[in-house]
């Protein structure tokens, strides 16, 4: 295991374009969503499509 320290440090050097890019990437794309079971009893948002 890594100490927290290791992860506090790459917190701190973390960009606000790090953060910009990487929020870009993940709303470029519809979500996607997995279950087990009986999808059809999740309660799903507007514009979520159940498959």
């Amino acid at each position: 295991r890594k100490p927290i320290d290791h992860f506090l440090q790459c917190m701190e050097e973390l960009t606000l374009d790090d953060i910009t890019a990487f929020a870009k990437m993940l709303l470029s794309s519809q979500p996607t969503m997995a279950s087990y079971g009986d999808g059809m009893l999740l309660d799903f948002p507007l514009g979520f499509k159940c498959s």
